[in-house]
């Protein structure tokens, strides 16, 4: 689902970036089964502290970040992404990237118990 979601943006400003918790040959192994084209960071403990920068939110994987392109946090997700969640997200976000919303806005809409201080 990323990885389409790549190549429909392509032309936007988006880009998707995965984290693997996990070993680099594992990970070359998904890459090679999967095709996956967009830049993944591979680590372990490292990648498990990034991720725990974010806060409370992190739970459980995969963990899923939004940000405006200026790098304000606007949605966290733990756990399963879906389609339609992703299009709801999207379309938020996409307001804030064309300046039709704030990044306050869109957390707020997205999730009213992001803390205010994220980003």
């Amino acid at each position: 689902m990323l990885q389409a979601l790549q190549q429909e943006r392509q032309d936007r400003p988006f880009e998707v970036i995965g984290i693997a918790i996990d070993r680099l040959n594992e990970v070359e192994a998904f890459i090679n089964e999967t095709g996956v084209t967009y830049p993944i960071l591979v680590g372990q403990t490292e990648a498990m502290e990034a991720a725990e920068k974010f806060g409370s939110a992190f739970i459980a994987l995969p963990f899923t970040v939004f940000t405006a392109p200026g790098g304000d946090v606007l949605y966290l997700h733990s756990g399963e992404l879906h389609l339609e969640q992703l299009r709801e997200v999207l379309s938020i976000t996409d307001q804030v990237t064309n300046g039709q919303m704030t990044a306050s806005e869109a957390r707020e809409r997205l999730n009213p118990e992001l803390p205010e201080s994220s980003g």
